[in-house]
């Protein structure tokens, strides 16, 4: 057998599973209309400094981002609705930018207090469709969000993913933002990512990330996720492409690069699946999904094969630099599965040891974490609630909501179709924030 296999293999998860005691609470889109995806996206922050936590959730098919105050296990405050042009309400006109796609934090001025980063990337900029923009709320009430968009524009989906972290040291938060549709080198949906550099009480400065191996539909800059992976202080950006081909040459296998902070567009780390099959078709989605916190990064590949079961998914772990990547297969694989639709890092179990979180999609809808303390022993399982439907954990974040030790899970289920509404399936969607005791 390959050595290198072996490893591989002595790094899978084995087994069967545990259970922890558990309760979740539900919120339900205030404005609920048909196709509003609410909790396609979602996040949790101190926006306004108060102590309490807002709770962000993104429904991109309103045109709108919902903001909850003093969001405690217990239930949410009132809400705030949040478009392109500022503070709205129930009674704003939706929109066709999807606005809300995605959202993401950070502290992005010289208060100590969190800002909101809000993808639409469906903006018309000038005669342009489908080039995108990304607006940065600076504070709860902000009614004239700062607007970043690309130099120059074209049909790339500009901010279908954003994330912040600080990427040169300054102390200042940095914003990154995918392009997945751009040209590359005549590649059409090769992928590209823009970072703007804070502060950005002025246009900031700006670099471009293009897909590394441009090939027609990279999708370069699928997902984006910041850690710090080399452990040096100074924040890491990681970008997946699920449709590159490895360095192997095996079409659609998938990539995820690492650039190390201060970021320098020829100084990555690349990322692949240690157990690449040409018989996985039609492609395995290695880089679907990826979250990374502290020098822990995580990868989903919700279409690959394992054990003989299709579209089983597979989340994929690994620590540092250099470090092996590890596996973590559900125990128990059914076909359409899609392990690693999402994943998260989060310390769900409470004991100060950052946990590792895959999401499946399939008929069963679970979150399946591995204890940090022991990541490759038996995982936890913790069952959606009932009636979530396709696309269950599309807003998977974490929060701390109840203070103390634990972490609990913020989930979107944009799908989710609403009771008392017509028609049935209405996909107006919800968040459910689950806790682990």
């Amino acid at each position: 057998m390959n050595r290198a296999f072996l490893l591989v293999l002595l790094l899978v998860a084995p087994g069967f599973s545990q259970t922890l005691r558990r309760h979740s609470l539900t919120v339900d889109n205030p404005c609920p209309t048909t196709g509003a995806q609410f909790g396609n996206s979602s996040c949790v922050l101190d926006m306004d400094g108060t102590g309490g936590l807002e709770l962000a959730a993104g429904a991109w098919g309103q045109g709108r981002v919902y903001l909850f105050e003093d969001v405690t296990m217990q239930g949410a405050g009132p809400h705030r609705v949040l478009t392109a042009e500022g503070i709205g309400s129930c009674a704003s006109a939706e929109t066709d930018d999807r606005f809300g796609y995605d959202v993401g934090y950070g502290n992005l001025d010289a208060d100590p207090f969190l800002e909101l980063i809000v993808g639409a990337p469906s903006t018309t900029v000038g005669p342009v469709l489908l080039a995108g923009a990304v607006y940065l709320f600076l504070h709860p009430d902000d009614n004239d969000p700062v607007v970043l968009r690309e130099l120059d524009p074209g049909p790339n989906f500009f901010g279908e993913s954003v994330t912040c972290g600080d990427f040169n040291g300054d102390g200042v938060g940095d914003v990154a933002v995918a392009a997945p549709r751009t040209t590359v080198a005549g590649h059409a949906v090769a992928g590209a990512v823009h970072v703007f550099y804070g502060p950005f009480d002025s246009f900031p400065a700006s670099d471009v990330l293009e897909n590394p191996q441009p090939i027609l539909y990279g999708n370069f800059g699928q997902h984006l996720t910041v850690g710090d992976i080399n452990q040096d202080g100074i924040d890491d950006l990681v970008v997946s492409a699920i449709g590159n081909s490895n360095q192997a040459g095996l079409p659609v296998a998938g990539q995820v690069y690492v650039y190390p902070g201060p970021i320098d567009p020829q100084n990555r780390l690349l990322i692949e699946d240690p157990v690449p099959d040409a018989n996985d078709l039609p492609a395995p989605r290695f880089g679907m999904h990826v979250h990374a916190r502290a020098d822990w990064l995580l990868v989903g590949a919700n279409r690959k094969d394992w054990v003989g079961v299709h579209d089983a998914g597979m989340g994929f772990s690994t620590r540092g630099v250099g470090a092996p990547v590890s596996l973590h297969p559900y125990p128990t694989p059914d076909p359409s599965d899609y392990m690693g639709f999402r994943c998260v890092v989060a310390d769900v179990v409470g004991d100060a040891a950052l946990d590792l979180t895959f999401v499946i999609m399939g008929d069963e809808k679970q979150l399946v974490t591995w204890d940090g303390n022991d990541p490759l022993g038996q995982p936890y399982l913790r069952q959606s609630l009932p009636l979530s439907k396709d696309h269950f954990g599309n807003g998977l974040e974490y929060g701390q909501v109840t203070p103390g030790g634990k972490e609990e899970l913020v989930v979107g289920d944009g799908t989710y179709d609403a009771p008392n509404m017509t028609p049935k399936n209405n996909d107006a969607g919800r968040v459910v924030i689950y806790a682990y005791h």
